[in-house]
Protein backbone atom coordinates (compact mmCIF):
# COMPACT_ATOMS: atom_id res chain seq x y z
CA UNK A 1 0.00 0.00 0.00
CA UNK A 2 1.44 3.28 -1.09
CA UNK A 3 0.72 6.31 1.03
CA UNK A 4 1.04 9.68 -0.66
CA UNK A 5 1.78 12.78 1.40
CA UNK A 6 -0.26 15.75 0.34
CA UNK A 7 1.53 18.99 1.31
CA UNK A 8 -0.55 21.43 3.36
CA UNK A 9 -1.92 24.37 1.51
CA UNK A 10 -0.54 27.69 2.61
CA UNK A 11 -3.25 29.75 4.28
CA UNK A 12 -3.13 33.33 3.18
CA UNK A 13 -3.79 35.71 6.05
CA UNK A 14 -6.22 38.50 5.21
CA UNK A 15 -4.87 41.81 6.47
CA UNK A 16 -7.09 44.50 7.95
CA UNK A 17 -6.35 47.77 6.16
CA UNK A 18 -7.08 51.37 7.19
CA UNK A 19 -6.33 54.65 5.46
CA UNK A 20 -5.74 58.17 6.76
CA UNK A 21 -6.82 61.25 4.78
CA UNK A 22 -6.11 64.85 5.75
CA UNK A 23 -6.85 68.14 4.00
CA UNK A 24 -5.52 71.43 5.31
CA UNK A 25 -8.53 73.56 4.30
CA UNK A 26 -12.24 73.28 3.60
CA UNK A 27 -12.34 74.93 0.17
CA UNK A 28 -13.89 73.25 -2.86
CA UNK A 29 -10.60 72.02 -4.33
CA UNK A 30 -9.64 70.34 -1.05
CA UNK A 31 -13.13 68.82 -0.79
CA UNK A 32 -12.65 67.25 -4.22
CA UNK A 33 -9.21 65.99 -3.19
CA UNK A 34 -10.72 64.43 -0.06
CA UNK A 35 -13.42 62.62 -2.04
CA UNK A 36 -10.91 61.46 -4.64
CA UNK A 37 -8.54 60.04 -2.02
CA UNK A 38 -11.42 58.26 -0.29
CA UNK A 39 -12.60 56.66 -3.55
CA UNK A 40 -9.07 55.59 -4.50
CA UNK A 41 -8.45 53.88 -1.15
CA UNK A 42 -11.83 52.13 -1.19
CA UNK A 43 -11.15 50.77 -4.66
CA UNK A 44 -7.55 49.83 -3.85
CA UNK A 45 -8.58 47.81 -0.80
CA UNK A 46 -11.54 46.14 -2.54
CA UNK A 47 -9.36 45.00 -5.48
CA UNK A 48 -6.73 43.35 -3.25
CA UNK A 49 -7.94 39.85 -2.26
CA UNK A 50 -5.56 39.81 0.71
CA UNK A 51 -6.97 43.00 2.18
CA UNK A 52 -10.18 43.82 3.99
CA UNK A 53 -11.27 47.33 4.85
CA UNK A 54 -11.17 48.20 8.53
CA UNK A 55 -12.09 51.91 8.26
CA UNK A 56 -11.03 55.28 6.87
CA UNK A 57 -9.77 57.97 9.28
CA UNK A 58 -9.82 61.62 8.31
CA UNK A 59 -9.24 65.22 9.40
CA UNK A 60 -10.61 68.01 7.21
CA UNK A 61 -9.38 71.60 7.25
CA UNK A 62 -6.75 70.96 9.95
CA UNK A 63 -3.01 71.65 9.84
CA UNK A 64 -0.69 68.69 10.15
CA UNK A 65 1.78 70.39 12.49
CA UNK A 66 0.12 69.23 15.73
CA UNK A 67 -1.39 65.80 16.31
CA UNK A 68 -3.25 67.05 19.39
CA UNK A 69 -5.51 69.16 17.15
CA UNK A 70 -6.46 66.25 14.87
CA UNK A 71 -9.19 64.05 16.38
CA UNK A 72 -9.23 61.65 13.45
CA UNK A 73 -5.47 61.12 13.68
CA UNK A 74 -5.60 60.52 17.44
CA UNK A 75 -8.42 58.00 17.04
CA UNK A 76 -6.37 56.23 14.36
CA UNK A 77 -3.36 55.97 16.69
CA UNK A 78 -5.54 54.74 19.58
CA UNK A 79 -7.07 52.03 17.37
CA UNK A 80 -3.57 51.12 16.20
CA UNK A 81 -2.41 50.70 19.79
CA UNK A 82 -5.43 48.41 20.28
CA UNK A 83 -4.18 46.49 17.18
CA UNK A 84 -7.49 46.84 15.35
CA UNK A 85 -5.79 46.98 11.92
CA UNK A 86 -2.61 45.66 10.28
CA UNK A 87 -1.87 48.12 7.47
CA UNK A 88 -2.24 51.91 7.24
CA UNK A 89 -2.31 53.67 3.87
CA UNK A 90 -1.33 57.36 3.69
CA UNK A 91 -0.94 59.47 0.56
CA UNK A 92 2.30 61.10 1.73
CA UNK A 93 4.39 61.82 4.82
CA UNK A 94 3.18 65.44 4.80
CA UNK A 95 -0.44 64.17 5.04
CA UNK A 96 0.55 61.99 8.01
CA UNK A 97 2.32 64.85 9.83
CA UNK A 98 4.23 68.06 9.18
CA UNK A 99 6.11 67.81 12.47
CA UNK A 100 9.30 65.77 12.11
CA UNK A 101 9.40 64.73 15.76
CA UNK A 102 5.75 63.62 15.78
CA UNK A 103 6.19 61.73 12.53
CA UNK A 104 8.94 59.57 14.01
CA UNK A 105 7.07 59.18 17.31
CA UNK A 106 3.83 57.89 15.81
CA UNK A 107 5.55 55.72 13.20
CA UNK A 108 7.43 54.02 16.04
CA UNK A 109 4.22 53.61 18.06
CA UNK A 110 2.44 51.86 15.19
CA UNK A 111 5.51 49.77 14.38
CA UNK A 112 5.61 48.51 17.96
CA UNK A 113 2.12 47.10 17.41
CA UNK A 114 3.18 45.37 14.17
CA UNK A 115 1.35 47.82 11.91
CA UNK A 116 2.81 48.61 8.50
CA UNK A 117 2.48 52.18 7.25
CA UNK A 118 2.66 52.66 3.50
CA UNK A 119 3.42 56.19 2.25
CA UNK A 120 2.37 56.16 -1.39
CA UNK A 121 4.05 59.29 -2.76
CA UNK A 122 7.47 58.47 -1.29
CA UNK A 123 7.05 54.71 -1.89
CA UNK A 124 8.15 54.00 1.68
CA UNK A 125 7.02 51.18 3.95
CA UNK A 126 7.63 51.40 7.68
CA UNK A 127 8.43 47.66 7.63
CA UNK A 128 11.53 48.42 5.57
CA UNK A 129 14.03 49.54 8.20
CA UNK A 130 16.52 50.50 5.48
CA UNK A 131 14.17 53.38 4.62
CA UNK A 132 14.49 55.02 8.05
CA UNK A 133 16.85 57.68 6.74
CA UNK A 134 14.56 58.49 3.83
CA UNK A 135 11.59 58.67 6.20
CA UNK A 136 13.46 61.10 8.45
CA UNK A 137 14.55 63.31 5.56
CA UNK A 138 11.07 63.46 4.06
CA UNK A 139 9.50 64.32 7.44
CA UNK A 140 12.01 67.13 7.98
CA UNK A 141 11.27 68.43 4.49
CA UNK A 142 7.50 68.32 5.20
CA UNK A 143 8.02 70.38 8.35
CA UNK A 144 10.25 72.90 6.55
CA UNK A 145 7.70 73.19 3.76
CA UNK A 146 4.96 73.96 6.29
CA UNK A 147 7.14 76.63 7.89
CA UNK A 148 7.88 78.18 4.51
CA UNK A 149 4.18 78.27 3.55
CA UNK A 150 3.32 79.89 6.89
CA UNK A 151 6.02 82.50 6.48
CA UNK A 152 4.88 83.35 2.95
CA UNK A 153 1.27 83.75 4.09
CA UNK A 154 2.40 85.92 7.01
CA UNK A 155 4.60 88.10 4.79
CA UNK A 156 1.78 88.62 2.32
CA UNK A 157 -0.60 89.57 5.15
CA UNK A 158 1.90 92.05 6.62
CA UNK A 159 2.46 93.58 3.20
CA UNK A 160 -1.28 94.15 2.80
CA UNK A 161 -1.47 95.69 6.27
CA UNK A 162 1.45 98.01 5.45
CA UNK A 163 -0.60 99.25 2.48
CA UNK A 164 -3.62 99.74 4.75
CA UNK A 165 -5.48 96.83 3.17
CA UNK A 166 -7.59 94.39 5.16
CA UNK A 167 -10.68 92.30 4.62
CA UNK A 168 -13.14 91.57 7.42
CA UNK A 169 -15.93 90.30 5.20
CA UNK A 170 -19.59 90.65 6.12
CA UNK A 171 -20.89 89.89 9.61
CA UNK A 172 -17.43 89.80 11.16
CA UNK A 173 -17.92 92.68 13.60
CA UNK A 174 -21.09 93.70 15.42
CA UNK A 175 -22.58 96.94 14.10
CA UNK A 176 -20.83 96.90 10.70
CA UNK A 177 -21.18 95.43 7.21
CA UNK A 178 -18.54 95.49 4.50
CA UNK A 179 -19.66 97.39 1.39
CA UNK A 180 -17.17 97.75 -1.47
CA UNK A 181 -14.30 96.85 0.87
CA UNK A 182 -15.31 99.55 3.39
CA UNK A 183 -16.87 99.14 6.81
CA UNK A 184 -20.36 100.69 6.94
CA UNK A 185 -22.56 100.88 10.09
CA UNK A 186 -25.59 98.58 9.93
CA UNK A 187 -28.85 98.12 11.85
CA UNK A 188 -27.02 96.86 14.97
CA UNK A 189 -25.01 100.07 15.41
CA UNK A 190 -27.49 101.27 18.07
CA UNK A 191 -26.24 98.50 20.38
CA UNK A 192 -22.69 99.84 20.15
CA UNK A 193 -23.78 103.44 20.78
CA UNK A 194 -25.79 102.40 23.82
CA UNK A 195 -22.89 100.44 25.28
CA UNK A 196 -20.50 103.40 25.02
CA UNK A 197 -23.06 105.96 26.21
CA UNK A 198 -24.01 103.91 29.27
CA UNK A 199 -20.38 103.27 30.20
CA UNK A 200 -19.43 106.94 29.95
CA UNK A 201 -22.39 107.75 32.23
CA UNK A 202 -20.94 105.45 34.88
CA UNK A 203 -22.74 102.13 34.41
CA UNK A 204 -20.58 99.01 34.79
CA UNK A 205 -20.20 96.28 32.17
CA UNK A 206 -22.36 93.73 33.98
CA UNK A 207 -25.27 96.15 34.31
CA UNK A 208 -24.98 97.21 30.66
CA UNK A 209 -25.04 93.55 29.56
CA UNK A 210 -28.19 92.86 31.59
CA UNK A 211 -29.96 95.92 30.17
CA UNK A 212 -29.08 94.98 26.59
CA UNK A 213 -30.31 91.42 27.08
CA UNK A 214 -33.57 92.76 28.53
CA UNK A 215 -34.04 94.81 25.34
CA UNK A 216 -33.52 91.73 23.19
CA UNK A 217 -30.10 92.77 21.85
CA UNK A 218 -27.81 89.92 20.83
CA UNK A 219 -24.14 89.50 19.97
CA UNK A 220 -22.76 88.86 16.49
CA UNK A 221 -23.39 85.11 16.90
CA UNK A 222 -26.85 85.58 18.45
CA UNK A 223 -25.75 85.02 22.04
CA UNK A 224 -26.71 87.00 25.15
CA UNK A 225 -24.34 89.77 26.21
CA UNK A 226 -21.92 89.24 29.08
CA UNK A 227 -19.65 91.68 30.90
CA UNK A 228 -16.62 90.35 28.96
CA UNK A 229 -18.37 90.99 25.63
CA UNK A 230 -19.19 94.58 26.62
CA UNK A 231 -15.63 95.19 27.81
CA UNK A 232 -14.21 93.86 24.52
CA UNK A 233 -16.44 96.22 22.51
CA UNK A 234 -15.38 99.19 24.65
CA UNK A 235 -11.74 98.52 23.74
CA UNK A 236 -12.34 98.07 20.00
CA UNK A 237 -11.01 101.07 18.07
CA UNK A 238 -13.07 100.07 15.01
CA UNK A 239 -16.12 101.83 16.46
CA UNK A 240 -14.43 105.25 16.43
CA UNK A 241 -13.51 104.83 12.76
CA UNK A 242 -9.93 103.63 13.23
CA UNK A 243 -8.33 100.26 12.50
CA UNK A 244 -5.45 98.63 14.35
CA UNK A 245 -3.82 95.93 12.22
CA UNK A 246 -1.54 93.16 13.55
CA UNK A 247 -2.29 93.70 17.24
CA UNK A 248 -0.63 90.45 18.34
CA UNK A 249 2.71 88.77 17.60
CA UNK A 250 2.78 86.16 14.81
CA UNK A 251 1.86 82.60 15.70
CA UNK A 252 4.45 79.87 15.97
CA UNK A 253 3.98 77.50 13.03
CA UNK A 254 4.22 74.43 15.26
CA UNK A 255 2.27 75.42 18.39
CA UNK A 256 -0.08 77.84 16.56
CA UNK A 257 0.16 80.14 19.60
CA UNK A 258 1.40 83.76 19.55
CA UNK A 259 5.19 83.82 19.75
CA UNK A 260 5.86 86.35 22.53
CA UNK A 261 9.54 86.55 21.55
CA UNK A 262 8.88 87.43 17.91
CA UNK A 263 9.37 90.97 16.68
CA UNK A 264 6.61 92.47 14.55
CA UNK A 265 5.27 95.79 13.30
CA UNK A 266 1.68 96.86 13.89
CA UNK A 267 -0.21 99.48 11.87
CA UNK A 268 -2.79 102.01 13.05
CA UNK A 269 -5.15 103.55 10.49
CA UNK A 270 -6.92 106.66 11.86
CA UNK A 271 -10.22 107.75 10.27
CA UNK A 272 -10.29 104.63 8.13
CA UNK A 273 -14.08 104.29 7.87
CA UNK A 274 -17.36 105.74 9.13
CA UNK A 275 -17.46 105.76 12.95
CA UNK A 276 -20.35 104.61 15.13
CA UNK A 277 -19.33 106.77 18.11
CA UNK A 278 -17.69 110.18 18.39
CA UNK A 279 -14.02 110.72 19.12
CA UNK A 280 -14.98 112.46 22.36
CA UNK A 281 -16.97 109.45 23.62
CA UNK A 282 -14.11 107.13 22.64
CA UNK A 283 -11.54 109.21 24.54
CA UNK A 284 -13.71 109.36 27.67
CA UNK A 285 -14.28 105.61 27.50
CA UNK A 286 -10.58 104.81 27.27
CA UNK A 287 -9.85 107.13 30.19
CA UNK A 288 -12.44 105.36 32.33
CA UNK A 289 -11.10 101.95 31.31
CA UNK A 290 -7.58 103.04 32.25
CA UNK A 291 -8.79 104.37 35.61
CA UNK A 292 -10.48 101.04 36.29
CA UNK A 293 -7.26 99.19 35.35
CA UNK A 294 -5.22 101.43 37.64
CA UNK A 295 -7.65 100.70 40.48
CA UNK A 296 -7.33 96.95 39.95
CA UNK A 297 -3.54 97.28 39.98
CA UNK A 298 -3.91 99.10 43.31
CA UNK A 299 -6.04 96.28 44.68
CA UNK A 300 -9.43 97.96 44.19
CA UNK A 301 -12.07 95.65 42.74
CA UNK A 302 -15.45 97.26 42.38
CA UNK A 303 -18.43 94.94 42.58
CA UNK A 304 -22.03 95.80 41.94
CA UNK A 305 -23.49 97.74 44.89
CA UNK A 306 -20.15 98.73 46.42
CA UNK A 307 -20.06 101.92 48.53
CA UNK A 308 -19.24 105.13 46.70
CA UNK A 309 -16.26 105.85 49.01
CA UNK A 310 -14.60 102.62 47.90
CA UNK A 311 -11.62 103.44 45.69
CA UNK A 312 -11.37 106.95 47.15
CA UNK A 313 -10.15 106.28 50.71
CA UNK A 314 -6.50 105.19 51.01
CA UNK A 315 -3.98 104.45 53.75
CA UNK A 316 -1.45 107.21 54.36
CA UNK A 317 1.09 104.73 55.75
CA UNK A 318 1.26 101.98 53.09
CA UNK A 319 -0.89 103.39 50.25
CA UNK A 320 -3.38 100.49 50.19
CA UNK A 321 -7.12 101.12 49.78
CA UNK A 322 -9.40 101.19 52.80
CA UNK A 323 -12.28 98.74 53.08
CA UNK A 324 -15.67 99.26 54.63
CA UNK A 325 -16.58 97.28 57.76
CA UNK A 326 -19.48 96.94 60.17
CA UNK A 327 -18.39 97.27 63.83
CA UNK A 328 -20.29 96.87 67.08
CA UNK A 329 -20.23 99.53 69.82
CA UNK A 330 -19.81 98.60 73.44
CA UNK A 331 -23.40 99.68 73.97
CA UNK A 332 -24.58 97.09 71.45
CA UNK A 333 -25.42 99.10 68.34
CA UNK A 334 -23.59 98.87 65.00
CA UNK A 335 -21.78 101.47 62.88
CA UNK A 336 -19.81 101.61 59.63
CA UNK A 337 -16.04 102.07 59.68
CA UNK A 338 -13.11 101.90 57.28
CA UNK A 339 -9.80 100.04 57.77
CA UNK A 340 -6.62 99.54 55.74
CA UNK A 341 -6.87 96.44 53.56
CA UNK A 342 -3.40 95.27 54.60
CA UNK A 343 -4.26 95.55 58.29
CA UNK A 344 -7.38 93.44 57.76
CA UNK A 345 -5.25 90.74 56.10
CA UNK A 346 -3.34 90.21 59.37
CA UNK A 347 -0.21 88.09 58.95
CA UNK A 348 -0.98 87.83 55.20
CA UNK A 349 -0.64 91.60 54.79
CA UNK A 350 2.33 93.93 54.89
CA UNK A 351 2.10 94.57 58.64
CA UNK A 352 0.39 97.98 58.38
CA UNK A 353 -1.15 99.19 61.67
CA UNK A 354 -2.94 102.31 60.44
CA UNK A 355 -5.98 103.18 62.50
CA UNK A 356 -9.61 102.33 61.78
CA UNK A 357 -11.82 105.37 61.11
CA UNK A 358 -15.60 105.66 61.38
CA UNK A 359 -17.49 106.50 58.21
CA UNK A 360 -19.01 109.54 59.91
CA UNK A 361 -15.53 110.90 60.65
CA UNK A 362 -14.55 110.57 56.99
CA UNK A 363 -17.72 112.30 55.76
CA UNK A 364 -17.27 115.10 58.31
CA UNK A 365 -13.71 115.66 57.04
CA UNK A 366 -14.98 115.82 53.44
CA UNK A 367 -17.69 118.27 54.46
CA UNK A 368 -15.16 120.57 56.17
CA UNK A 369 -12.75 120.47 53.22
CA UNK A 370 -15.38 121.14 50.55
CA UNK A 371 -17.67 123.41 52.55
CA UNK A 372 -20.65 121.25 51.57
CA UNK A 373 -22.93 120.21 54.42
CA UNK A 374 -25.39 117.89 52.69
CA UNK A 375 -23.22 115.23 51.07
CA UNK A 376 -24.55 112.54 48.80
CA UNK A 377 -22.93 110.03 46.44
CA UNK A 378 -23.12 112.25 43.36
CA UNK A 379 -21.64 115.25 45.19
CA UNK A 380 -18.78 113.27 46.75
CA UNK A 381 -17.81 111.62 43.45
CA UNK A 382 -17.84 114.95 41.64
CA UNK A 383 -15.70 116.96 44.10
CA UNK A 384 -13.46 114.42 45.90
CA UNK A 385 -10.49 112.83 44.16
CA UNK A 386 -8.86 111.05 47.09
CA UNK A 387 -9.01 110.74 50.88
CA UNK A 388 -5.77 109.83 52.69
CA UNK A 389 -5.93 108.61 56.28
CA UNK A 390 -3.01 108.63 58.72
CA UNK A 391 -2.88 108.12 62.47
CA UNK A 392 -3.05 111.87 63.03
CA UNK A 393 -5.24 113.30 60.28
CA UNK A 394 -7.59 112.84 57.33
CA UNK A 395 -6.45 114.63 54.19
CA UNK A 396 -9.09 115.29 51.49
CA UNK A 397 -7.89 115.94 47.95
CA UNK A 398 -10.52 117.62 45.80
CA UNK A 399 -10.89 117.68 42.02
Amino acid sequence: MTISVIPAREQKQVRRVSAYIRTSSLNDNQAESFSAQRDVYMKMIEENPDWVLHRLYSDRGISGTRAALRPGFLEMIADGEAEQYDVLLVKSISRFSRHAGETQLYVDILRSHHIEIIFEKENISSNDYTSNLALTLHSVFAQSESQSIGQNVSLAYRARCARGEYNLGNNRILGYDTVKKKLVPNQDAWIIREIFDRYVKGENCSYIARELNAKGARTLHNHCFRAETVRYILKNETYVGDKHLIKNPPRDYISHKPDKYATYTDYYLPNDHEPVISREVWTKTQQKLQEAADERNAGIYRGSGCHYLYGIVFCGDCGSPFRRRTLKHDRGDYHKAWSCRERLMGTGGNGCRCRTVSEKEILDAISRSTGIDNLDEKTVLSVVRKVVITDSEIVVQTT
